[in-house]
């Protein structure tokens, strides 16, 4: 058998902790009706405008019939087809054992595979592909109720499976645009703000209680706002901008002094929790917005030299600033999360250049990052092993390891690393 083969299905047994999601619990894996939707979720919907702007508006037009929608969407299909994104659809299609050959009328065949879908379908389908876990960020994600439900969550009222390890999304903790955002920390809180010292004392006991409830790491994603340029902190400068909210003042790009003084309190937290954080870095959906790069947050690296920073989406397409990044600061980890289907190539040469030059345990080799399950997330894990067996496949053929070392690093990129990153599974 050949051995790229060969080490391809070896590491279809190895366990996978599963980087990055938006999931809480299995229980959302139900009955589809509208199957355009289903894929388009998937990303495959961001990708559509690039290839025709005016067929892409009809299928987005939720007004529409879902099967004329389907239609439109076949017939673009060819245009996306060998994307990253078109991938994960059609391995989706080539799990159910369909083709990935489109047409109108198999609407009502790919309608009956949605409509078997359930919590214990995809628990065991985690099971088959050996995710012993995934981390998520879903607590204060704006896609799934915001800060408010993390009061939920305090409160009993959002438990997560057992193998979805939560983070706790911190930009509603330190970006602020009017009054109403602070009110809804104190509502959260349970505590009354009228001053930064009472400010700090509600966002550090969030984090507190969060703690004693679970969550194994903290999450922002300032870059798909303000950007990743965060400065030092300053009590004068966020006291000000403080009291101009609570006096109802607006702040259109935020309360930047504010966001910078309680990014500091956030970290100081995390550093006391030994919690790792996670930034977002690189493209955001549809878009490569410089102000994403991670060069912008190199003066907090160099500040917070005992935080773990887990570095997500690789900073693509700005793959050599990472790489420097990565050898100048021992307290970094590169993330493939969304990467494989986002990026392919470039996440394909990552690999190839991080495994000579970064030690393979900074460095966690897959994460979904889709609110749906299981099948986008094992689609886009189907092409991960893929990348990886043909970079360590390429190594092994070249004479730089041998197939069992290529095999202990597949297994620090999938398991090893983000377990021990994020304190899972003590072993």
């Amino acid at each position: 058998m050949d051995t790229d083969i060969e080490l391809r299905e070896e590491l279809a047994t190895l366990p996978v902790i599963d980087g990055h999601e938006h999931l809480r619990t299995h229980d959302g894996c139900t009955p589809q009706t509208d199957i355009t939707d289903f894929f388009l979720r998937a990303y495959l919907g961001s990708l559509l405008p690039y290839a025709d702007t005016a067929l892409a508006a009809r299928i987005h037009d939720t007004s529409r019939n879902d099967r004329d929608r389907w239609a439109d969407l076949t017939r673009i299909w060819p245009l996306v087809r060998y994307t990253g994104y078109g991938q994960v659809m059609a391995r989706m299609l080539r799990a159910w054992g369909l083709s990935e050959e489109l047409e109108p009328g198999s609407y009502d065949i790919i309608r009956a595979h949605l409509q078997d879908r359930s919590p214990e379908m995809s628990r065991g389908a985690y099971q088959q592909a050996h995710i012993a876990g995934s981390l998520t960020h879903y607590l204060a994600h704006p896609s799934v109720g915001g800060l408010a439900n993390v009061g939920d969550f305090l409160a009993g009222r959002l438990p997560f499976d057992a193998d979805i390890h939560p983070l706790l999304g911190t930009l509603p903790l330190h970006e602020f645009y009017t009054r109403a955002d602070i009110e809804l920390l104190e509502q959260v809180c349970g505590v009354s703000i009228g001053s930064l010292e009472e400010l700090e004392k509600a966002v550090e006991g969030l984090i507190d209680r969060c703690v004693s409830l679970g969550i194994v790491g903290l999450k922002d994603h300032a870059a798909y706002t303000r950007g990743l340029d965060l400065g030092k902190p300053c009590w004068d400068a966020a006291d000000v901008e403080l009291q101009r909210l609570l006096r109802g003042e607006r702040f259109d790009g935020g309360a930047r002094c504010l966001s910078d003084y309680l990014f500091d309190r956030i970290l100081r937290a995390a550093n006391d929790h030994n919690l790792p954080v996670a930034i977002h870095t690189g493209f955001l959906v549809g878009t490569a917005d410089p102000k994403a790069n991670l060069r912008h947050f190199v003066s907090i690296l160099k500040a917070y030299p005992t935080v773990r920073f887990d570095i997500y989406h690789l900073n693509a397409p700005w793959y050599e600033d990472l790489f420097a990044i990565l050898r100048s600061f021992a307290n970094t980890w590169a993330n493939c999360c969304w990467a494989h289907a986002m990026d392919p190539a470039g996440t394909v040469q990552f690999l190839r250049v991080a495994l000579r030059s970064i030690p393979p345990n900074h460095v966690i080799g897959f994460g979904g990052d889709f609110f749906d399950s299981p099948e986008p997330v094992l689609a886009h894990l189907d092409i991960a092993l893929d990348h990886l067996a043909a970079v360590l496949g390429e190594a092994v053929r070249s004479g730089w390891m041998s197939r069992s070392s290529a095999l202990e690093v597949a297994r620090l990129w999938l398991y090893e690393a983000p377990r021990a990153l994020y304190g899972l599974f003590a072993v």
